[in-house]
């Protein structure tokens, strides 16, 4: 059988020995068939099951013997489940892991359980748009995307994304599946035409960035009312303190690497607030607002054009001073005033007792 995908006329099987097609269409009334007729990519796995890429209804598995179709579509109150609905492309690792392109970003698809490992910006990609992927000999996921080209290590779950910085004639790719030659050169066709490169010719670099936070600023809020904005250099402190009224602030920081800067990554962990790690991308600033008072501990991590993290990075220790009405010497004065209130209403009962005891003589 050949099996044929089409772009609205959903799947068709052609019978060679009896020269006629079989369709499969989306039926809405049929939970089990076809979830779209947009079809944007078919792949058979080794195990010869047919897994269908949709431009709007997710991801389909079909079962030949039953001829019925199993869905897998984004549902937005569920993270493990496909990041969206609009895929470009499928790729059989030589693991057997099946990774999904999708407009939404990098999905792998967990076969045990039915669920998805999904990688976005946020963990490092240049583009959630990707439109295909290609495996090397290194077990390395090469992607293209409408921003560039990236590639991704499964085993450290890095990505390291290259542009027209680094000779790349596109800056964005298109829809079209790549290929590789016999000796391991990567095929990508973007608008601008085809790049051609070997993964083996391409040097890291291996420099860890030292990373430095640069400035602080804030608003210094006066006793009218009035704000101020206050910049602050920071790169030879590890700790500031801040008024109740001042607590909004932003943090500015660099991973001095100076090849291709624009593509460092960072990551922060605000310990007191926080305990897991959030990707910034390439963003290299953060604002807090309204903190609760106490202490705090920033640790910011960042690595170079390449995707080589400095793990130990900085950390800067924020103290959230607590408002006057909430400082020791309030709660001491509190205190003798609770007191004070107990003695005068106990002196008042005892005086009012004395009172009627004498009435009563």
């Amino acid at each position: 059988n050949l099996w044929i995908a089409t772009f609205g006329g959903g799947l068709n099987r052609f019978d060679r020995a009896h020269k006629k097609f079989i369709h499969f269409r989306h039926d809405p009334n049929n939970p089990l068939s076809l979830s779209s007729d947009r079809i944007s990519f078919i792949h058979e796995d080794r195990a010869g099951t047919l897994w269908i890429a949709t431009w709007d209804g997710g991801l389909n598995r079909f079962d030949r013997e039953e001829e019925r179709f199993t869905r897998f579509m984004h549902d937005p109150n569920d993270p493990a489940s496909l990041s969206s609905n609009i895929l470009w492309h499928i790729h059989e690792d030589r693991a057997g892991a099946l990774w999904i392109a999708t407009s939404g970003g990098l999905n792998k698809f967990e076969r045990n359980s039915g669920r998805f490992m999904v990688y976005t910006e946020a963990d490092g990609l240049p583009e959630n748009i990707i439109f295909a992927t290609l495996e090397d000999d290194r077990g390395r996921l090469w992607l293209s995307t409408s921003n560039g080209l990236s590639c991704f290590d499964p085993r450290g779950e890095h990505f390291r994304n290259f542009s027209v910085n680094d000779g790349l004639e596109n800056t964005g790719y298109s829809f079209g599946a790549p290929c590789a030659s016999r000796n391991g050169e990567i095929y990508m066709v973007g608008s601008m035409g085809i790049d051609c490169f070997h993964p083996e010719s391409i040097r890291n670099n291996s420099d860890i960035p030292p990373v430095y936070i640069t400035r602080l600023t804030h608003y210094i809020r006066s006793e009218n009312g009035d704000t101020t904005l206050v910049d602050n250099e920071l790169s030879d402190k590890d700790r500031v303190a801040f008024a109740y009224a001042s607590r909004n602030f932003s943090v500015d920081f660099a991973a001095l690497n100076f090849r291709d800067p624009q593509q460092n990554q960072y990551a922060y962990q605000l310990e007191g607030a926080q305990e897991e790690w959030v990707h910034l991308g390439t963003r290299h600033s953060l604002t807090f607002t309204n903190l609760a008072p106490g202490s705090y501990t920033l640790r910011i991590k960042g690595s170079n054009n390449d995707g080589i993290w400095n793990e130990a990075g900085t950390s800067l220790k924020i103290t959230i001073l607590p408002p006057w009405w909430r400082t020791g010497w309030m709660y001491a004065l509190y205190l003798l005033l609770a007191i004070a209130l107990i003695y005068g209403i106990r002196r008042y009962e005892l005086n009012r007792q004395r009172l009627k005891y004498d009435l009563e003589l």
